[in-house]
């Protein structure tokens, strides 16, 4: 069970990757907006669902603080994801995201007494030098930067912005953890995704030019495309987000189990991005070739440590 829960995970994340990367490029959309077409969707596909999945929650301040730890947590991760995937590959994006991996081993140790392996740690240095050798490749990458390299502006923005979308990733499974004995996982995000539109909508949906509010918001900001392209855009982000229904509950799942379980998601799915590149025939310097093999490489053997 806990293999399919996996397998679902990542076939879903990695679909809503390369579609997020899509959009955020050939759309132009900023981070309020991403997040609140990201929360909107998500939470009217998960409606339906509600009357098949497990609520629960207790009516204590506990319960308020954890919906608003969540709210908080999803503001970050998908605010700081756009910001990203717009000056980074899908797949470096997920290559960083591998450190979440190591955070999550350390909090399963630290916090819920698991042993810890020489082994497991010994793949740590492979992974950070792999992800060093990415980095000084980063905008080489076709899908990255155009075969351009990252320049000071960008690198000033995307290195908080990347620090942040990694903590987001890592403490969620944190906080549905210590939220469960108050509200149930399904319950939480359901939670968070109707307040996160409510307060993306008041952000982004300003009167500031006449037409209908697709077309107010497409003359809000620059865009790289025209309006046509721009509702294209908007309609991946929400179609692609079924498909990330079943992504969310397998991985509330998976953070039931374990939080080094939860953690192979992003991992895994870096390897499949891998090896999607390798397919499309994308452009690798030697620095993103040899860095991306380290990376993968060292999760792997993480995985394998962690099964033997």
């Amino acid at each position: 069970m806990q293999l399919i829960f996996l397998l679902i995970n990542v076939a879903s994340y990695t679909i809503c990757t390369l579609n997020d990367k899509k959009t955020v490029s050939r759309g132009g959309l900023s981070g309020s907006e991403f997040t609140f077409f990201i929360s909107a969707s998500t939470a009217a596909f998960m409606l339906p669902c509600l009357p098949f999945l497990h609520l629960r929650a207790a009516l204590c301040p506990q319960t308020f603080g954890i919906s608003a730890l969540l709210v908080a947590n999803k503001l970050c991760e998908f605010y700081t994801a756009a910001v990203c995937l717009s000056v980074l590959s899908a797949f470096e994006v997920k290559a960083w995201l591998g450190l979440a991996m190591f955070l999550s081993y350390g909090a399963d140790c630290a916090i819920f007494g698991e042993a810890p392996s020489a082994a497991k740690l010994a793949c740590l240095p492979f992974a950070l030098a792999g992800l060093a050798l990415i980095a000084s490749g980063s905008g080489d990458m076709n899908g990255s930067g155009n075969g351009r390299k990252l320049t000071r502006g960008e690198l000033l923005r995307l290195i908080p912005a990347m620090a942040l979308y990694i903590f987001a990733k890592f403490s969620y499974g944190l906080i549905m953890r210590a939220g469960e004995p108050y509200l149930s996982k399904n319950t939480g995000l359901f939670i968070s995704m109707l307040a996160l539109t409510a307060i993306m909508a008041v952000a982004i949906f300003q009167k500031r030019a006449e037409g209908g509010i697709l077309k107010r918001l497409y003359l809000a900001n620059e865009r790289p495309c025209d309006y046509a392209v721009f509702k294209k855009m908007l309609l991946i982000v929400f179609l692609t987000r079924l498909p990330n229904i079943a992504g969310l509950l397998a991985e509330n799942a998976l953070i039931g189990m374990s939080l080094t379980l939860y953690s192979f998601v992003q991992p895994l799915i870096l390897v499949t991005l891998f090896f999607i590149t390798i397919a499309k025939r994308e452009r690798f310097t030697a620095k993103n070739l040899l860095g991306s093999l380290m990376c993968v490489g060292a999760i792997a053997m993480f995985q394998i440590f962690s099964i033997i």
